[in-house]
């Protein structure tokens, strides 16, 4: 049934959109990787966007690991870009489990610029 609904044009073929995560992963790649700051601060907003919609979708092991990246660009030389992270590590605290949150209560944040 549904091949004959194909064939007559009724439903087009299905496009999946990436995996949060690998949506989530791309954007890190991009921002670690480009020295361009308007890229920069649209691909955290993008980040922004990919976590907020879908912070509790990612897994613990790719959320540490844009936390990582995310807490290394707060001393970043733009103050866009800078602005741009805290937004992200804003909408990441807000999907975090309550333990991992305790537990960043004792990590001091050192800014140097």
């Amino acid at each position: 049934m549904v091949v004959n609904l194909f064939k007559k044009g009724a439903i087009r073929a299905y496009c999946p959109l990436l995996p949060e995560e690998k949506e989530g992963n791309v954007l890190i790649n991009l921002i670690t990787t480009t020295d361009d700051a308007i890229i920069k601060e649209k691909s955290l907003q993008a980040l922004r966007g990919v976590i907020t919609l879908a912070g509790d979708k990612i897994r613990e092991t790719i959320r540490k690991s844009i936390y990582a990246t995310l807490l290394s660009m707060l001393s970043h030389q733009e103050d866009t870009t800078r602005s741009a992270t805290a937004e992200c590590m804003d909408a990441i605290f807000r999907h975090l489990p309550a333990d991992e949150l305790k537990a960043l209560e004792k990590v001091p944040i050192i800014l140097t610029s």
